[in-house]
């Protein structure tokens, strides 16, 4: 009570400069990079206690408002000129905490100063507009995406003799990891024996998961499918085929040349999981067998499906 009778004995000083509903016009410069009302907040909260809108901006004379940081808070300084430009009076407030605190004492001081006689209770001021909600993302990246990649092939020591092929892939990949179901072959191979030659090839499907960081990837590889060899020697024809099957680790390497197409290279080294042996009938003399180890080498290219 005390505190809105020396507001209202305040206001009675400047009644001689504003008279009851008398119009000026606001000049407002809050503190930069702090909780302080916009200018509609204090016109509005000024507007509440006089029930009018007491600014227009061709008002003769002027109000200005200044809120700046000081004391580890903000202060608040009223300054009003007539309408010749002189100040006709001025008004600190104390540093409050938060620059938001000093709405209501700027408010109901101002409405004061401006028109004593029309000060009324507050009403409710406009509240602050909520913030807009973030937009919602979907986890594409989680999702998963299509590529098509096919590579030529060097395989060295899977066949008698180094031997080129190439392979088709179709996967999906992830942030990191990355699965893929290829096809594989390896052209015929041969090698010359006493009498004779011996020819092999390979033809396979391979299932593939990949982890993968930026252009660097590795994978575990498995290989199914089907091992051809035959020898002919002008006495004896022995043929044998039979399942053939690997368990390998990959490593690749790629950049991209223009979205969507990249480009790369290839290395893998696979163990043998089962093994097919060709012998002479007469003998009993192995002519060859699968190796256990053996390596194969591609350049890649790859096309991403959008999303």
């Amino acid at each position: 009570m005390w505190l809105a009778l020396g507001l209202i004995f305040w206001g009675l000083l400047w009644v001689n400069l504003a008279e009851a509903g008398e119009l000026s016009r606001l000049i407002y410069r809050p503190a930069p990079h702090a909780d302080c009302p916009d200018q509609g907040q204090l016109i509005d909260a000024i507007g509440a206690r006089l029930g009018y809108d007491p600014f227009r901006a061709e008002a003769p004379r002027s109000l200005e408002v200044t809120i700046e940081p000081k004391d580890g808070g903000f202060g608040a300084r009223v300054e009003l000129e007539d309408a010749e430009g002189h100040p006709s009076d001025l008004r600190e407030f104390e540093p409050q905490p938060r620059c938001a605190e000093l709405l209501d004492p700027l408010a109901l001081a101002i409405a004061v100063a401006l028109d004593p006689l029309q000060l009324g209770p507050p009403t409710p001021s406009r509240p602050p507009p909520p913030p807009a909600p973030e937009a919602l993302e979907l986890p594409t990246e989680s999702l998963g995406r299509f590529y098509l990649s096919a590579a030529p092939l060097l395989a060295v020591a899977a066949l008698p003799t180094p031997v080129p092929g190439g392979r088709i892939e179709l996967g999906m990949e992830g942030e990191r990891w990355g699965l893929g179901l290829e096809g594989r072959f390896l052209a015929p191979a041969s090698q010359a024996i006493e009498d004779g030659e011996i020819t092999t090839f390979i033809l396979a499907a391979a299932l593939s998961g990949c982890a993968h960081w930026g252009a660097a990837g590795a994978c575990v590889v498995g290989t199914f499918g089907a091992l051809r060899a035959s020898s002919d020697r002008p006495l004896d024809e022995h043929k044998a085929s039979g399942p053939y099957a690997t368990l390998g680790a990959r490593a690749r390497y790629l950049f991209e040349l223009a979205p969507p197409l990249s480009v790369g290279l290839t290395a893998e080294v696979a163990a043998t999981l089962t093994r097919i042996e060709l012998v002479d009938a007469r003998t009993g003399a192995e002519f060859w067998s699968t190796p256990w180890v053996h390596g194969i080498f591609g350049i890649e290219a790859r096309f991403d499906f959008p999303r």
